[in-house]
C-alpha cells in the first residue's frame, strides 16, 4: 500500500527557482538512497508556502527514508530555505526538520 508524506512549509519568496533546484536535486538523491520512493511532487500554495508530497510504496521505507535524510546533503540544502513564523511575529530559520509533516497510508 502506498503512503504519502506531506510537508508544508514558508520560505521568502524571493528564494522560489532555488527551492525548485534544490528540490529536483533532493529528489534524484532520495532515489538513489531510498529505493521505496514513487514520485516526489512540489507545490507552490501562495506566494510563501509551499507543499512537497511524497509518495512510498511502503511505511517502512517511508520511515526509514525520515530517518536517513538527515545524511543527505540535499535535504539540509533543501530544508535551509524553510522559514516559520516564530511566535513574536518574526522569522526563524528551520535546520533539519520541516516545520509540518503528516504521513498519511
Amino acid at each position: 500500500m502506498a503512503v504519502l508524506r506531506l510537508d508544508r512549509f514558508t520560505i521568502d519568496p524571493a528564494y522560489g527557482e532555488e527551492l525548485v533546484a534544490r528540490h529536483e536535486a533532493l529528489v534524484a538523491a532520495a532515489k538513489d538512497a531510498f529505493p521505496g520512493l514513487i514520485e516526489a511532487q512540489l507545490a507552490r500554495v501562495d506566494d510563501d508556502a509551499w507543499l512537497t508530497v511524497w509518495r512510498w510504496d511502503s511505511l517502512a521505507s517511508a520511515k526509514a527514508a525520515i530517518a536517513e535524510a538527515p545524511s543527505i546533503p540535499q535535504a539540509a540544502a533543501r530544508v535551509a530555505l524553510a522559514v516559520e513564523e516564530s511566535p513574536a511575529g518574526g522569522t526563524s530559520q528551520r535546520h533539519g526538520r520541516s516545520p509540518s509533516c503528516l504521513l498519511l497510508r
